[in-house]
């Protein structure tokens, strides 16, 4: 009996390490997931950025509460909304231009492939979010730029690597989609920043 129970926790915890190995080797490199891609997985996967804004529309909540006299109940809960409804957007707009600047240079390319791939960009800010929260709530210090902004923009360092793998190193239009990318989450934070006053 106790044999058993050791072989199941010994197993519990390789599925739980291999889960953690298989997340922190896409987190850098998005492309590993090419391949790997369903209907399921590929839409599932939109969890990843929504809730990573929604844990960054939580610490902004919690800041403005320290000094906003005007922030409300029923105001934050407004701007967790939206920012998950931004999250969701971001996705499926980030993958959106990719995959047209994939079909623009006559690359082959499946939109569930690309959709899965830039949202295993979000691995590393979505953690950064989740420990920011942490912070917040455990030493009220401030973490909306440390942990909020500055997660949401270290995105597109794998959403960059994800693009020059998915171009073959087409510089042009490697710079074109990252930029793009990076004008696209400044305004999605500036969404949320100013969706509630």
């Amino acid at each position: 009996m106790n044999t058993k129970d050791g072989k199941n926790t010994g197993k519990a915890i390789f599925g739980i390490a291999d889960i953690v190995r298989v997340f922190s080797s896409f987190s850098l490199s998005p492309a590993k997931a090419i391949g790997k891609q369903n209907a399921e997985l590929s839409f599932g996967s939109l969890a990843l950025p929504a809730v990573t804004y929604v844990f960054f529309a939580i610490q902004l909540v919690l800041d403005r509460f320290s000094f906003v006299p005007t922030m409300s109940g029923i105001k934050a809960l407004l701007m967790v909304f939206i920012s998950l409804i931004v999250g969701v957007g971001m996705s499926l707009l980030s993958a959106g231009l990719l995959y047209a600047v994939l079909n623009l240079k006559a690359i082959k390319s499946d939109f569930q492939c690309v959709l899965l791939c830039s949202n295993f960009s979000y691995i590393i800010p979505f953690f950064a979010m989740f420990v920011g929260l942490l912070v917040r709530l455990i030493f009220a210090a401030p973490t909306t730029i440390t942990f909020g902004i500055s997660a949401l923009l270290f995105a597109l360092i794998p959403y960059g690597r994800l693009a020059k793998h998915l171009l073959k190193d087409n510089i042009l239009w490697y710079c074109f989609a990252v930029a793009a990318n990076g004008i696209l989450t400044v305004f999605a934070v500036n969404i949320i920043l100013f969706s509630v006053n």
